[in-house]
């Protein structure tokens, strides 16, 4: 990809600039900070140590990871590129195992949803006994033994844990709803204080990683400590937990380099929004700003422009000025590459979408593998897989994770593992016939009945 001016001022910058890097989609944020990590590793001869790129998630982290690895072209000590959570997870496990202390488990969210799940039901057997409840009446059994209202209450526990709101606080509200929350967020401590494994979920580790960055020595966090430079991608996305852990970056002389996009943020369920990526740029020295699309045909870049200039601004808007790219003519900026249809009915819908898939791929020679349906949401996306797999369009939901337990291989290799390591008089009834008639035991009911007659003989 040719470079512009703006992208060259990022990229050649000495290595302790910090700053906020904000561009349109199309406008080179990623392959700019990806170019940084190669200069830095190559000109101003840092080493891969001292510097580290962090992502809001996994999935980016290993996608960015593999694009760096083949760019610089080095072996590396470990990866250059993580999320937030590892990251933070990294710099509470090496804090607590100097200390001597027993390093801590990641709570998942599935772990959570099972603990909060666990108290809410024993809060509803307590009330059939003829307990008050703690609740409010619009907060009724059924509401509280809905995966919604689970999902809040997380969502409630991990914006006190950044904002740093204690439970005796909360216990002193006006709302009754906080004072519930409060006796429940004690209760919740308490559960997870008993356990044997000193466990952190992902709010409790950024939050306790940063206020160790601020005050711990060098031994205490061993290699980390040689850190120099980090970069971030998809900044858009920080919580305010991250952002605190920016602020102890910078406290130790870090330098840091954001970037984002305040307009595509997606991760408000999180904690994220575009007020915190405004208040990031407020915590770092510079805000620099890509404002040449690179990737964009001229009718996407103009379909970008005129929805971000319908978004209220809630910080920075220069991003928002790119320009179609150099050369593009008139008929081009005009060109009809984008089409709105309003379906009748959600099955209409996807038969539009199938048909438009089918028509590209047959007519046109575009391959499946280069065609996208992007979803609002994970259950949609789930649903248009298969969906569009009954209309005969091959499909691959990207970024859809399932938990382990529910592919059937998985299940298959512990249920065998199970059965070796467990003693013949405690094996289920049938455990042994669901083995040998899995993928891997191979046999049929013939080939069962086959067998019980030469076992029997």
């Amino acid at each position: 990809m040719t470079q512009d001016a703006a992208q060259r001022a990022i990229i050649d910058a000495p290595a302790t600039s910090s700053g906020v890097i904000i561009g349109a989609p199309g406008t080179g944020k990623t392959q700019t900070l990806i170019e940084r990590v190669t200069a830095l590793l190559g000109e101003q001869t840092l080493v891969p140590e001292e510097v580290l790129v962090l992502t809001p998630n996994r999935q980016a982290a290993t996608v960015l990871r593999d694009r760096i690895g083949v760019r610089i072209g080095q072996a590396t000590p470990g990866p250059l590129a993580r999320s937030l959570g590892s990251f933070a997870f990294q710099i509470v496990r090496g804090a607590m195992v100097h200390a001597g202390d027993e390093p801590p488990a990641l709570l998942t969210g599935a772990d959570q949803d099972r603990i909060i799940a666990d108290m809410l039901a024993g809060d509803a057997e307590d009330e059939v006994e003829g307990e008050p409840s703690r609740w409010p009446e619009t907060l009724g059994p059924s509401v509280r033994a809905s995966k919604g209202f689970r999902s809040e209450l997380r969502a409630f526990f991990a914006e006190c844990t950044e904002l740093g709101v204690l439970s005796d606080e909360l216990q002193l509200s006006e709302r009754q709803v906080w004072r519930s929350a409060g006796t429940f967020i004690d209760e919740y401590r308490a559960v997870l204080a008993g356990m044997r494994t000193a466990y952190r979920d992902a709010a409790d580790l950024v939050s306790e990683a940063a206020t160790i960055l601020r005050e711990a020595d060098a031994a205490t966090l061993g290699p980390l400590a040689a850190l120099r430079v980090v970069l971030i991608d998809d900044a858009q996305e920080i919580t305010r937990g991250g952002i605190t852990l920016v602020r102890a970056l910078r406290e130790r002389g870090i330098a840091v380099l954001a970037f984002g996009d305040p307009d595509i943020s997606s991760g408000a369920f999180r904690g994220a929004s575009p007020q915190l990526f405004h208040e990031l740029s407020g915590v770092l020295d510079h805000v620099f700003v890509l404002d040449t699309p690179h990737r964009q045909v001229p009718g996407l870049t103009t379909l970008t422009r005129t929805v971000t200039q319908a978004i209220g601004v809630a910080g920075r808007v220069e991003h928002r000025r790119a320009p179609a790219p150099a050369g593009t003519t008139a008929a081009e900026k005009t060109a009809a590459s984008v089409q709105a249809f309003l379906a009748p009915s959600p099955y209409e819908e996807v038969d539009r979408i199938a048909g438009t898939l089918r028509d590209w791929h047959l007519t046109h020679g575009i391959a499946w593998s280069d065609m996208a349906v992007i979803a609002h949401d994970t259950r949609q996306v789930t649903s248009l897989e298969t969906e569009l797999a009954a209309r005969e369009v091959p499909t691959r939901a990207a970024g859809v994770q399932r938990p382990l337990g529910s592919e059937g291989v998985v299940r298959d290799i512990v249920g065998i593992v199970d059965l070796a390591l467990r003693p013949a008089a405690e094996r289920e009834s049938g455990a042994l016939v669901e083995a040998l008639r899995s993928p891997f035991g191979g046999m049929d009911a013939v080939g069962l009945r086959r067998l019980r007659a030469r076992l029997r003989h």
